[in-house]
This record gives structure tokens, sequence and C-alpha cells, in this order.
């Protein structure tokens, strides 16, 4: 896991040099996310004139952990599409409030069931502390809607709801990003 944690690490920090020299008038933002459902990294792309932030999480899903399922742990891959929809400036930072919709592909755990593969559509909301360095914070929570696949082949493949993309709509997600 280590491994392939380190893997990801560096393919990503690749892809983020190379946008960043591309581009000059966005703002691209580095972190970790943490919280009970899932633990990775977070890359930011924001378009200065917009404001208009794309966001890529390469994750562990750690649902499997904590209810006690030894199906062991997932991983996924997200995508969102967010939008700051008020702002207000403070003394140390700017308090802004975020939403947006995105997508989510994994291999995971379901409620009661073992790993599968998931697809889901996503929506996310939050608050982003912005300080006037080069760290900012974020407290987000989202909910997935999708389906959840399971079954040993192609003949015996079902699909169902992915509960735990609904179940886990309330359970924050902290994130602290390094702006490059």
């Amino acid at each position: 896991m280590k491994t392939l944690y380190r893997r990801l690490t560096l393919a990503l920090l690749l892809t983020v040099q190379a946008i960043s020299s591309r581009a000059q008038e966005k703002t691209v933002e580095l972190g970790h996310l943490s919280s009970f459902r899932s633990m990775g990294i977070v890359l930011d792309i924001t378009d200065s004139r917009s404001g208009i932030r794309d966001q890529v999480k390469i994750y562990a899903d750690m649902m499997a952990r904590w209810s006690d399922e030894s199906n062991g742990r997932g991983f996924g891959l997200a995508y969102s599409h967010l939008m700051d929809y008020r702002s207000v400036v403070l003394k140390e930072c700017t308090l802004s409030f975020y939403a947006g919709p995105g997508v989510d592909l994994g291999f995971k755990a379901d409620l009661g069931r073992k790993r599968g593969p998931v697809i889901a559509v996503s929506g996310e909301w939050g608050m982003h502390f912005d300080f006037s360095g080069p760290v900012s914070v974020r407290l987000g929570f989202g909910t997935l809607l999708g389906v959840h696949f399971r079954g040993s082949g192609i003949r015996d493949t079902s699909l169902s709801l992915y509960k735990n993309g609904l179940a886990t709509a309330l359970l924050p997600e902290f994130s602290v990003i390094y702006r490059l």
C-alpha cells in the first residue's frame, strides 16, 4: 500500500509541475485529505479570473476499516468542479463557502458487502479558510449517488445502490492545502 501511495504521489507531483509550467493564470495547490471515510492527496487547480476550482482526489477508502469489515481498504479517484458562492474577509484569512458537482470512481466495500467497483456522481460543499501565506485549510462534506458492482465473474455480477456514499454525507473531510 505504501509503494502504491508513493507512486501515486509522484505521478500527481509530475502532473502538477506540467500544469503549473503551462498555466500562469491558474493557481495550483496540493494537500492532504483526512476523514473517517478516506485519506489521500488533493490537487486543486483554480482559475484566477473566474475563481472556479477543479479538484482531483486520490484516496484510500477507510469505511471498511471503521465498520469492522475484513474486506480491506478500497481506493478511489474523484474529480469535482467547485465554485465559491460566498466569501467573507476576516482579520487573518478569507473564509469562502463552496459547492459543486463531480464524479467518483473506485474499488470499495459497501455496507455489508465485499469490495467491488463503484461509479458515482458526487456533490460537495464546505468552507475554505485561505490564509495570506501558502497554506489553506478546508472543511468539507460530500455525498455520492452511485452503483456498486459485486460478484465473482461477468455472469455473476450484480448492481446495487452504493449505500456508503449516502450514509457518509455528514462525515466531514479535513484538508490542509499548500499553494505551489
